[in-house]
């Protein structure tokens, strides 16, 4: 008979596909739990079995040589993972569960089966460990506590397994992507003797991997940094807390760089330290720049009356806040008036404002960087201005922060200017969208970046279905006579880089099918510097222009009255007539489009 399906089948064979053991060569100490079992329950066979969905798997097997699975729906063990503790059929001939069992009617003759479920510590039942007899019996209590037990240490044995097996990757996986990084990595005992390291650490430090480990590492320190640098690695050891330093270090070739370390302690479920894992930095470069910064101060002082500047300071360590005379008066107020400079911030900077700036501040000193900021002061007229920061951090030899350098400029203007820009931008958008002319504009590759309503409605194609369409497939356009492709005046403008007009008898064919009559111009859209941003194209419906004029062409030389006006110099002035209007027309549409 089939055992039924555990409840929990789903969580159990996910637990077992967790085990990663399934399929797996044979291990000793698995080997030496079933040997075990089988001598002390005075049986020929024992098993460690694993009930997969379609099979039971033996990862341990004495007295079944060569056999490594068989189906589950003939397992006992597929009965005994139903509950936990010991399942036990003294004689298999006698049980109707078994009585027909393929085990037990053929090979290997099964009638006497013991099995203690594998429980892990989640609960899932995901096998046994069972002993087999080829003659009835029925195991004493003593066995059944050893098979009790065995099979415990068979559970343990599969978790240690996962759990060793887990460890080896994350130990590969941490290796590998530590040997990828650009700062140096390390790792250290409890007592800070180092016993790993990446190849970025090893050059950082000039040392090979053997030089590294141990205490070796420790004779790089610049003599001068080395008390301080022994001196908090024991504070944070004995504090559990993490290490977080610049200090010099001496490689073997003379040569003097400045690194930023940062260890962290790794500890155990009861919180013991058991070994601390950091990173190495070489700053050298960014106090290279941070010095240079302090030179630069000088020329800023020069410059800053030009660009309108307020230069402020503020020592880290309590000072008061120095400002020149130019931040008075960014705050509405004058060097003259003698106001104290920390009440006039406390007084002018919105609250919400403050709170980010202080945020700003602590950041830059931790970090190390300097920071920009944005903030809004309320002058005594009760004006609100926009102002923007930017600061340095001067630190000592040591890296400690000692003040903050920066300076404020005044972006009211700027701003007020950007709001009548886009008030403009505006004024431009609502033109484009009511004049009658058609307007397309494209990016320099000729693909179509926008389309006004007159275009829309004359090609058939709305902005959001042509924006990154090619041109040509957009502005469809023929030969009125030869119905034969006129060249894209787009594509043109883009190789001259200058205005290209329409050639005459242009016909516009849209994605209807409706066909229209055109002139246009093409002008290429250049940025500041003269580069070729894209092309905007303006046009315009001539079809009744063209019919009328046919009309007057016609009764110029068939009318009596007119037919002493000669055909060809009717048309000419027609022509230049109209081109003369377009003309108008497109550069009227162009203005708006270089107001963008």
């Amino acid at each position: 008979m089939t055992a039924p399906t555990p409840i929990d089948e789903a969580e159990r064979l996910k637990a077992l596909e967790q085990l990663d053991v399934l399929d797996s060569a044979p291990e000793r100490e698995f080997d030496a739990l079933v040997a075990t079992a089988a001598l002390i329950c005075g049986v020929p066979i024992s098993l460690i079995s694993l009930v997969d969905t379609h099979r039971q798997w033996f990862k341990a097997n004495v007295g079944l040589p060569g056999v490594q699975e068989t189906p589950r729906d003939i397992a006992f063990c597929a009965h005994a993972i139903l509950d936990d503790g010991i399942f036990e059929v003294p004689d298999a001939l006698a049980d109707a569960r078994f009585s027909d069992n393929p085990l037990v009617a053929g090979e290997p003759d099964i009638r006497f089966y013991a099995g203690a479920t594998l429980c892990l510590s989640d609960g899932s039942r995901v096998g046994t460990l069972c002993v087999i007899d080829r003659v009835p019996r029925q195991l004493s209590g003593q066995q059944r506590e050893a098979l009790r037990l065995l099979s415990i240490a068979a559970v343990r044995a599969l978790e240690s397994r996962r759990m060793a097996r887990a460890f080896v990757a994350s130990e590969l996986r941490f290796r590998t992507l530590t040997e990828a990084s650009p700062l140096g990595v390390f790792a250290t005992d409890a007592a800070g003797l180092c016993t790993y390291t990446n190849a970025r650490w090893r050059e950082i430090f000039g040392l090979t991997e053997a030089e590294a480990l141990g205490a070796g590492w420790s004779r790089t320190l610049h003599p001068d940094d080395k008390s301080a640098v022994f001196s908090e690695w024991q504070r944070s050891a004995n504090l559990k807390i993490d290490f977080d330093m610049e200090f010099r270090i001496r490689r073997d070739d003379g040569s003097i760089r400045h690194v930023r370390s940062v260890a962290r302690p790794v500890r155990d479920p009861a919180g013991q330290v058991l070994d601390y894992v950091g990173n190495v930095d070489d700053i050298t470069a960014r106090l290279l720049e941070r010095q240079a910064l302090e030179t630069a101060q000088q020329r800023v002082l020069l410059a800053k009356e030009a660009a309108g500047l307020g230069i402020w300071q503020r020592d880290l360590g309590g000072g008061p806040l120095h400002w020149d005379a130019r931040m008075f008066e960014l705050f509405g107020h004058t060097a003259d008036s003698g106001g104290d400079p920390d009440e006039i911030w406390t007084g002018c900077v919105l609250a919400e404002d403050q709170r980010t700036l202080d945020q700003a501040t602590q950041a830059a000193i931790v970090q190390g960087n300097g920071f920009q900021a944005e903030f809004r002061v309320v002058w005594p007229d009760g004006s609100i201005h926009h102002l923007r920061a930017s600061a340095a951090v001067v630190r000592d030899s040591t890296g400690r922060a000692l003040r903050l350098v920066g300076v404020n400029w005044d972006e009211t203007p700027l701003r007020t200017l950007n709001a009548r820009l886009a008030e403009q931008h505006e004024l431009l958008r609502v033109t484009l969208h009511s004049i009658g002319d058609a307007v397309i504009t494209t990016d320099s590759q000729g693909r179509i970046t926008w389309l006004n309503p007159a275009a829309e409605r004359m090609t058939g194609w709305l902005t959001a279905e042509a924006l990154g369409c090619p041109v040509g497939q957009v502005f469809h356009i023929v030969n009125e006579e030869t119905r034969r492709p006129t060249e894209n005046p787009v594509a043109t403008c883009l190789q001259q880089g200058k205005i290209v007009g329409l050639a005459n008898h242009t016909v516009l064919i849209s994605r209807n099918g409706d066909e229209f009559g055109i002139e246009d111009s093409a002008a290429p859209i250049r940025d500041a510097t003269g580069q070729v941003l894209g092309v905007v194209l303006v046009f315009h419906d001539v079809t009744e222009q063209r019919r009328l004029s046919g009309e007057m062409s016609y009764r110029a030389t068939h009318d009596p009255l007119t037919g002493l006006v000669n055909r060809g110099e009717f048309e000419t002035r027609l022509r230049r007539t109209l081109d003369k209007a377009h003309e108008e027309r497109s550069e009227h549409a162009l203005l708006y489009i270089d107001l963008d």
